[in-house]
């Protein structure tokens, strides 16, 4: 009886230990890291015009018309971004009531996506990734070279 018990001891605590493994916070980049790393994935990154500490937007198309947009916002204050993140999880939200939509709102985490277009809005302290378009898999790609 004493083994099965450390058995099942043991297996649980491994359980525990590879659950939190496979969890990972998200890091904040700065916006040299945001536009080189964007620059090597083939986007366009210019100035933006966002009411914030810093605003840079990186663009890509496809022949095919498909586009992608992720923009960087820096702002002056984490409650700042975090006012801004509320409000685009509530937008998510009430685009989530459609019946075509997937939404997933996590903890700094934000993901809307049809049959057309995928858009995901990643929040750590003061600075917001935001990513939409048509092109998926250009998306989910850049956004992993982000580290998202």
């Amino acid at each position: 009886m004493k083994t099965v018990r450390k058995t099942v001891s043991v297996l649980l605590v491994c359980a525990i230990a590879f659950a939190f493994a496979g969890c990972k916070k998200d890091k904040k980049i700065s916006a040299e890291d945001f536009r080189s790393k964007m620059e090597a994935e083939s986007f366009t990154v210019s100035e933006g015009d966002a009411p914030c500490k810093t605003c840079l937007e990186a663009y890509h198309s496809t022949e095919s018309g498909k586009t992608v947009t992720i923009i960087y916002y820096e702002y002056s204050s984490a409650e700042n971004a975090k006012s801004k993140f509320d409000t685009q999880k509530k937008s998510f939200e009430n685009a989530g009531k459609g019946d075509s939509v997937i939404v997933s709102t996590s903890s700094g985490r934000l993901r809307l996506e049809n049959d057309s277009v995928l858009r995901i809005t990643v929040f750590v302290d003061d600075m917001i990734v935001e990513a939409f378009g048509s092109d998926k898999d250009t998306l989910k790609s850049a956004m992993k070279a982000l580290g998202y």
